[in-house]
């Protein structure tokens, strides 16, 4: 099976290396750090434990305790030849903020930890008026406002018809990252930060080639079995086995008429005697194939959260929440594709360089229908 792992090295040519820059400067005084990186909707967080002896002159705890604002960017690889490789061209983890500032003189450690530029916006309350702009103009204008890179894919609906018919949302009191959600959802859209860049765009359906996870059991021949990863772990949630069905309904179109549309067309089929899981959204200014196509990405959304794995493996530079993951040999129905909730990775001088993947996606039953 093609994959995009599949020419990781082995174990034996492991040679992992970690850089922390803040403000822009290499910090070489790190004892361990962890970064997690999440699907949409939610911020990336880190942590970095520092020797605080090792610290520089410029950058002792004494500075990092009165600064107001620290930049950090996190990086790591495994570079064939680590001592040619500049740390500036190690793989970015994350590129973010500090948020907190732990020093322990009994340990000698200073720890800081914080989200990535996501939490900018989460932090930033939502006081413009956009009734007149549409979804991705609020983007464009929201990004500008904090130097942000808008990478953002044009809508056309307003932003004040979506606010003239969901009465519930109001837009002040909530943040700036709240609006985005709100209005990536109406859009049937995803946003997220990649670094500086702020996206805007449609979910992308086109999966690649996957991550493989391997399992191999016991057999015969072998009395231990043999897989890629360090731990493994399935769960399913049998109440949306029963079937997902999602309905979207559109009113104040410009023609005055109501339209709406459930997928899947012919109806969830329920399975195992369990009942359909209904879920119901209500948009404005969208035709009926709008409609459709809304509903199809939310069921998909729903319907992903039936069947969960958790992982802990060797940690590389490949595996991201935007890459499928395939799992094969286990001889259950948890063989099957799946897509990263999160992928946390941690570096420490004591562990090396260790990732845990969540992941979840629908059953093969469900993912028929969509």
């Amino acid at each position: 099976m093609d994959s995009v792992n599949s020419t990781v090295p082995a174990s034996i040519g492991r040679r992992p290396r970690g850089a922390v820059f803040i403000n822009d400067t290499l910090v070489e005084a790190w004892e361990s750090f962890e970064v997690e990186n999440n699907v949409y909707n939610e911020a990336d967080t880190f942590h970095v434990v520092f020797v605080a002896s090792h610290l520089p002159a410029g950058m002792d705890p004494s500075w990092f305790v009165t600064q107001t604002g620290i930049r950090v960017e996190i990086r790591a690889d495994l570079p064939a030849t680590p001592d040619t490789m500049s740390p500036s061209q190690y793989a970015r983890l994350l590129q973010g903020r500090v948020d907190t500032v732990e020093l322990d003189p009994v340990a000698g450690t200073l720890t800081i930890s914080g989200r990535d530029n996501t939490g900018v916006l989460i932090d930033t309350p939502s006081t413009a008026k956009y009734a007149n702009q549409t979804a991705s103009g609020v983007v464009t204008a929201i990004a500008g406002a904090h130097q942000f890179v808008a990478k953002v894919t044009p809508t056309k609906t307003t932003v004040g018809s979506y606010y003239q018919h969901d009465k519930t949302h109001q837009q002040d009191g909530g943040s700036e990252w709240d609006l985005l959600c709100w209005l990536a959802e109406r859009e049937g859209f995803v946003v997220f930060m990649r670094g500086d860049e702020l996206h805007f765009e449609p979910r992308s359906e086109t999966p690649g080639q996957p991550y493989v996870i391997q399992w191999q059991a016991a057999d015969a021949t072998r009395g231990w079995p043999q897989a890629n990863v360090m731990d493994l772990r399935f769960s399913r949630d049998l109440t949306l086995a029963g079937g997902v069905s999602v309905t979207v309904v559109s009113a104040h179109n410009l023609d005055g008429k109501p339209y709406s549309a459930t997928w899947p067309e012919g109806g969830a089929q329920p399975g195992n005697g369990l009942p359909v899981r209904k879920y119901t959204m209500s948009v404005v200014n969208h035709r009926p194939d709008e409609c459709r196509d809304l509903a199809r990405v939310l069921y998909g959304q729903y319907a992903q959260h039936e069947m969960r794995l958790e992982a802990t493996l060797p940690a590389d530079s490949v595996l991201s929440t935007s890459l499928q993951v395939q799992v094969v040999g286990s001889g259950t129905a948890f063989d099957q594709t799946y897509w990263p909730v999160s992928v946390r990775r941690t570096m420490s001088q004591d562990q090396g360089y260790v990732m845990t993947l969540t992941a979840k996606n629908a059953s093969p039953g469900l993912k028929e229908q969509a």
